[in-house]
């Protein structure tokens, strides 16, 4: 849905994000057309406010936390793929999102090289039990 000026002003406008009135250009949702451009330019304000290893820190956490949700729906949801190539399928995107960010992560010194490894283990340990346990994988 489309968030329009006034919502925004009686949300509090730039306040409630604690930007400032310069910022209030950018955020003025009366000059932009469409829904997307208006949440563009929140997230485009929004992560500017952040400091750089927090804005990692965050994506890194975020993707993680995506093949984690795969992960938990795989093993106690209604997920029931028919196939290991089902299950490698679907959550190929999300694990290679997910080791990309730990990469960035670590690039920018966010996290050792040490715990980086062992989060992506981490994942694809996740994925592996999760196939475990809808008998999809043999348990060695």
């Amino acid at each position: 849905s489309t968030v329009s000026a006034n919502r925004w002003s009686q949300a509090g406008g730039s306040r409630a994000w604690g930007l400032g009135a310069d910022r209030w250009d950018v955020l003025n949702f009366g000059a932009l057309g469409t829904a997307r451009h208006e949440l563009e330019a929140v997230l485009r304000t929004a992560s500017a406010a952040l400091p750089k290893e927090a804005l990692h820190r965050t994506i890194y956490r975020q993707a993680m936390e995506e093949v984690f949700r795969y992960c938990y729906d795989l093993e106690y949801g209604d997920r029931q793929p028919r196939s290991l190539e089902r299950v490698v399928s679907q959550v190929r995107g999300r694990l290679n999102r997910a080791k990309t960010a730990i990469d960035g992560a670590c690039r920018s010194g966010l996290l050792d090289s040490a715990i980086a490894a062992e989060r992506k283990e981490q994942l694809c340990r996740a994925v592996l039990h999760g196939c475990v346990v809808r008998g999809l994988v043999e348990e060695r």
